[in-house]
């Protein structure tokens, strides 16, 4: 629950919805872990896409400031790898809090036996989804900051048999960024971006 109590649940969905809207135009076969409000535990939303033999896997989040600052703002994007990145951290445990019996410093001995090609791979999808929405977001006269790419502790992307990256759409608790996530126009631009980075990544690595 962000500003004026603005709902991530909701948000990400109608993202993710165009996200798959468009990305069906473009010919790709989607999978959407949920069509409707219900919750998918972490562990199960990386099963379904190695069952289903994805080729790509995309986690939409809302990012909600440390204490709640209501100046923390930006689009951020993440990839699973070990990190000492403070902001990194904080971020991963808060989406980790459903992850009970694993302190964080288990977490690290596990993220510490990654795949590297994986690291790899998803740290190149994370560049060109973080470009794409960049490009998406400034054709209608949003202006924001260099989109960062980091590594981090997420256990939503644990268990990907495949390049996987967790995109925080923006800050919930930040009042301006918060009106622009419930608007329709904007939320279609934000996934238009993504779907333009993952086209720009599989152009690269067919």
């Amino acid at each position: 629950m962000g500003y004026r109590r603005i709902k991530e649940k909701v948000i990400v969905l109608k993202i993710a919805q165009n996200l798959a809207t468009i990305l069906k135009k473009k010919g790709y076969k989607i999978y959407l872990t949920r069509s409707t409000d219900r919750f998918i535990p972490l562990k199960e939303r990386t099963a379904f896409a190695n069952r289903k033999g994805a080729n790509l896997f995309i986690s939409i989040h809302g990012n909600i400031a440390f204490r709640h600052n209501p100046r923390t703002h930006g689009v951020e994007i993440y990839y699973l790898s070990p990190t000492r990145n403070e902001r990194a951290i904080r971020v991963a445990m808060t989406e980790n809090r459903e992850i009970k019996g694993l302190n964080y410093l288990d977490q690290r001995v596990i993220l510490n036996f990654l795949n590297k090609d994986r690291i790899l791979a998803s740290h190149k999808l994370g560049i060109d989804i973080s470009h794409g929405i960049y490009r998406s977001l400034k054709q209608i006269g949003y202006s924001i900051r260099k989109i960062k790419v980091r590594g981090g502790p997420f256990w939503v992307l644990v268990g990907t048999q495949m390049p996987a990256v967790l995109i925080e759409v923006g800050y919930l608790t930040n009042p301006q960024e918060s009106r622009r996530l419930k608007n329709p126009k904007y939320q279609w631009q934000i996934a238009k971006g993504i779907a333009n980075g993952i086209s720009d990544y599989f152009h690269k690595n067919p």
